[in-house]
This record gives structure tokens, sequence and C-alpha cells, in this order.
């Protein structure tokens, strides 16, 4: 049991097997998951209210 279950988790990051493959195990652990990508995501999507995680997956292209 994990003390993430029934927890809502909020993924931000660009679509990509990665992200998908991430939602997936996350929702097999019993949490609740929605993603967003980074330019879509509005200050007033209630996800982010309701979120007890934010996982954030971004990258700059290019930039070390």
């Amino acid at each position: 049991m994990s003390v993430l279950q029934g927890k809502h988790v909020l993924v931000i990051g660009e679509e990509d097997a990665k992200i998908e493959t991430l939602e997936q195990l996350l929702s097999l652990r019993g949490m609740h998951v929605k993603s967003s990508a980074c330019g879509v995501l509005n200050i007033d999507n209630p996800w982010l209210k309701e979120a007890d995680l934010i996982i954030l997956n971004h990258l700059h292209e290019g930039k070390k």
C-alpha cells in the first residue's frame, strides 16, 4: 500500500512515452493521475488546486 494511494497527482511535461508510462505506473498504484503539457497548463486549472503531488518534467532542448 502506497502513502499516495487515492491521492491526486498532476504530471506536467511534453506528451511522450515517458509521461504515458509514468501515468500508467502511478495509476496502477492507486493514484488519480492527470497530465498536461507545459505550455497548455492554465493557472486556473482545478487540478493545480486539487493535486497532492505535482511532477514537473521540463527540459530545455539544447541547453546543458
